[in-house]
């Protein structure tokens, strides 16, 4: 039994071909049954597609269906696939806004399969302004501020931009 590559890996959320040598070649019955464990972590279809459901450890097994209960298995790791970029933008590439405005921060996050691509948002010094889990900065007083999203998975991957408060001229 080998997964398609001889990966011994896989993302959560994707498929691999799995398949079975079975021997003789001219064996009357040649065809497996497919089963994983646990079952809650991936699903194994009748043709060997594994689908990765949850992270961690996995059994792949194929019995032969000719009644002789030959069987072989391989060990994979289901994990996740991590953010590897983070790139953070303000609406209309602006790095100003006026003291009480409001702006929309957003954050593009690479792959865009990644298997959490959500982000928490930070800024530096807080008491210049606040900033929602959606992007949307809302400006206090006046000053620099770093505007923060670091990616919510394992990564550790962030980016920022800086932004400047001013007043108003009226």
């Amino acid at each position: 039994v080998s997964a398609n590559g001889n990966k011994d890996t896989v993302f959560k959320g994707d498929a691999i071909s799995m398949s079975a040598m079975v021997l003789p070649q001219n064996a009357s019955d040649p065809s497996v049954t497919w089963s994983v464990t646990p079952p809650d972590l991936a699903q194994i279809s009748a043709d060997g597609l594994l689908t990765a459901i949850d992270t961690g450890n996995i059994n792949v097994k194929a019995i032969a269906n000719d009644g002789s209960g030959v069987s072989d298995s391989v060990n994979m790791v289901i994990i996740n696939r991590l953010v590897q970029s983070v790139t953070v933008s303000a609406s209309g590439n602006k790095d100003t806004v006026f003291k009480g405005d409001t702006i929309r921060l957003n954050a593009l996050v690479l792959p865009q399969n990644a298997t959490d691509p959500s982000v928490t948002w930070s800024v530096t010094p807080s008491e210049l302004a606040q900033i929602d889990q959606g992007g949307l900065l809302t400006a206090i007083d006046t000053g620099k501020i770093n505007v923060k999203a670091t990616a919510n998975d394992d990564s550790g991957v962030s980016d920022f931009v800086n932004v400047v408060i001013i007043n108003r001229l009226f």
